[in-house]
């Protein structure tokens, strides 16, 4: 299964692990940066600049994770 963790800049803190969304599309052509980044908007709050979000997609395998 893939997924995406989402992380968000904080000044003080550096990046910061806010969650993982897994992906569920079924049309991959769906899939582009822009719309994670919305998505993570509707999920997490519209008041996230763009510029502070930073996403790593996972492929979950098992219990364990896989950075691709």
């Amino acid at each position: 299964m893939v997924a995406y963790q989402l992380y968000l800049w904080n000044a003080t803190r550096g990046f910061e692990l806010v969650g993982a969304l897994p992906e569920r599309r079924i049309n991959r052509a769906r899939i582009t940066d822009e719309s994670i980044i919305n998505w993570e908007r509707k999920s997490f709050g519209r008041n996230v600049r763009v510029e502070d979000i930073f996403f790593v997609k996972v492929d979950l395998v098992e219990g364990r994770e896989r950075k691709l």
